[in-house]
């Protein structure tokens, strides 16, 4: 007879014990895997427990072993003491309610729902009581009614894998991953990750485990994306996949499943914080109000987190854009959301005690770092506070509209003096085309030209590394604007700024021109040949698919070329969609994208 209790969500921790109930029961086992943690350190422990069949009739429980370092103790199943102390330890590090339920088995051997009421004024357990002070207790038991009543927290196991860079192999701490493994760890899944850029996925990964999620980071890795499921799928056709992630955002749930429907197994969608909740379940913390080092503690037990530290890392500090460009596939027309500045605080001291050097580099992930220069400035303050305290030398470059950062240098106090405090060593500014007509084909209305000289002002003033990121190769650029990128190019690499250019598609998962009606073609053609996906890389150059004009596409790839060869930043890559084995080998040999 199996006594399980599991909550409404699909990924629900279970709560279980496997118990032979025949004439003459004496006694059975029960086994529980408990896990325990501080800063930077993991326990396991796993406990066998022996519950008896009294003379009396009563059930009795005795632990073969220790309870989080404590004493083994027998416990009377109508010990309703210990069942409200139980209660208290689970009200304490669980105050979600989703313990509250249980499935108990009477004497007839019939199953029913039961709710246990514990009186307000019991007194909370010390943490003390069951182990160190420092750690957080995750499974308890509870033992009590008419028949037996367990309460055995058997976490949900789910492997968060990051995809192979498309083109070879990257080294690079994903910024989804960690932020989706803390908020697993804070509802009590237990979260173990793979880097394909590191090493093989095998069957042993698949072992053990009840779900495998991954984050696409964009168009690109549709396809390894598409090649992994089916992989995983291959060797366990039972395991759940969950897709979750920008690229995937950006796609209607019925291309989702012309995407990814072939596969052997199931697969699930994540497009929104309701398609979250609706899998892992209705209390999942908010990521921006959270620590993420449990996150990188399960990245430090997988061998993980040494080489992410020596990479340039994500700063997680705000996410969203109240700009909307219709070529940006990001999260864009919201308002700007924070992290929580304590935990941004307390996750950027946890770094510099692990670190093994005494270097830290991090590319802000904000959209447009500047956008609300009063609130981060208290950002560039910590930075500038951690800096001073630990002496580490940290590093950070961020991404801003140059209105933005010209805006910032004239509101916040001594701002070239925080820049340096803090760490700001380089800034780059979206140029994106090359004059007004573009930026209002485009609808980045926020650009201006008399921004862009001001900009490098700035630049030499404050004695940071500009970059001007120039997406070029629109479906409105002409002859005139295109051969204008050259001239700005030339005058950006005269006064010293990094001159970084990509070939724009203006049809990408996530953008407004993926749903336009006049690109749908270009949509069906994709849905049918998702390797087409190679094709939307940014840093590719044009390709029928994405640029359908003969004369403009060649245009297109003469000046992308020439500002590629001009700046000596950013990789060209060929459009492999087709199958090229060229273009395949040509672009494996790219150094990849910043």
């Amino acid at each position: 007879m199996v006594v399980d209790s599991v909550a409404g969500h699909l990924f629900a921790p279970s709560y279980s014990i496997a118990i032979e109930e025949r004439s003459g029961f004496i006694s059975g086992e029960v086994s529980m895997s408990i896990f325990a943690a501080k800063p930077g350190i993991m326990k396991d422990q796993q406990v066998i427990g022996l519950i008896t069949v009294l003379d009396s009739g009563e059930w009795q429980l005795q632990w073969k072993g220790n309870l989080l370092d404590g004493h083994a103790a027998w416990i009377d199943v109508n010990d309703q003491e210990y069942l409200a102390r139980s209660q208290a330890l689970v009200d304490r590090y669980r105050n979600d309610g989703s313990l509250s339920g249980w499935r108990v088995l009477d004497s007839e051997l019939s199953s029913r729902t039961a709710s246990v009421e514990i009186p307000p004024d019991i007194p909370r357990v010390p943490i003390e009581d069951f182990g160190n002070e420092d750690e957080e207790l995750i499974a308890v038991v509870v033992v009590t009614g008419s028949g037996v009543q367990l309460g055995i927290q058997r976490n949900k196991r789910i492997m968060l894998a990051n995809l192979r860079y498309p083109h070879g192999q990257q080294i690079y701490m994903p910024g989804p991953l960690v932020s989706v493994g803390a908020r697993l760890k804070e509802v009590g899944y237990e979260v173990q990750y793979l880097d394909l850029n590191m090493e093989p996925l095998t069957p042993e990964h698949l072992q053990g485990i009840d779900g495998v999620g991954i984050s696409p980071m964009g168009a690109p890795y549709i396809p390894s994306a598409i090649q992994f499921v089916h992989e995983v799928h291959r060797v366990r056709p039972d395991l759940l996949v969950i897709l979750g992630g920008q690229a995937i955002e950006g796609l209607s749930f019925e291309q989702c499943e012309a995407l990814f429907g072939g596969s052997a197994g199931h697969v699930l969608v994540s497009q929104s914080p309701q398609d979250f909740a609706d899998i892992f379940g209705p209390h999942s913390p908010d990521p921006m109000a959270m620590s993420y080092v449990p996150a990188w503690a399960g990245m430090h037990q997988e061998g993980y987190l040494h080489r992410y530290l020596g990479t340039e890392m994500p700063l997680m500090v705000s996410q969203g854009c109240k700009f909307t460009c219709d070529f940006c596939a990001a999260c864009k027309g919201m308002r700007e959301q924070f992290r929580d500045l304590g935990f941004f605080e307390s996750d950027l001291r946890f770094l510099c005690r692990i670190s093994p050097s005494r270097k830290l580099m991090f590319y802000a992930t904000s959209l447009d770092f500047f956008q609300n220069a009063e609130t981060v400035a208290q950002y560039l303050e910590v930075l500038a506070l951690v800096r001073e305290e630990t002496g580490f030398d940290i590093q950070v470059r961020c991404l801003s509209c140059m209105s933005s950062f010209i805006k910032a240098s004239e509101t916040i106090p001594n701002f070239g003096d925080l820049l340096r405090r803090s760490g700001i060593t380089t800034v780059g500014v979206g140029v994106d085309g090359s004059d007004p007509d573009i930026w209002r084909a485009i609808g980045k209305h926020q650009n201006r030209s008399e921004d862009i000289p001001r900009f490098m002002e700035l630049c030499r003033e404050f004695g940071i590394q500009g970059e001007a990121l120039m997406v070029m190769g629109f479906q409105a650029d002409t002859s005139r604007t295109l051969w204008a990128n050259l001239r700005n190019a030339l005058k950006f690499r005269q006064a010293g700024i990094t001159v970084r250019p990509y070939c724009a598609k203006e049809a990408v998962p996530g953008n407004g021109e993926w749903e336009n009606s006049a690109n749908q073609g270009i949509v069906a053609r994709i849905m049918a040949n998702p390797a087409l996906c190679f094709n939307l890389d940014f840093a590719a150059f044009a390709s029928f698919l994405t640029h359908p004009r003969r004369f403009h596409r060649w245009m297109v790839n003469g000046v992308f070329a020439v500002l590629c060869w001009i700046g000596r930043s950013t990789a060209p890559l060929m459009p492999q969609g087709n199958g090229s084995r060229l273009a395949r080998a040509w672009n494996r040999r790219m150094p990849h994208d910043r």
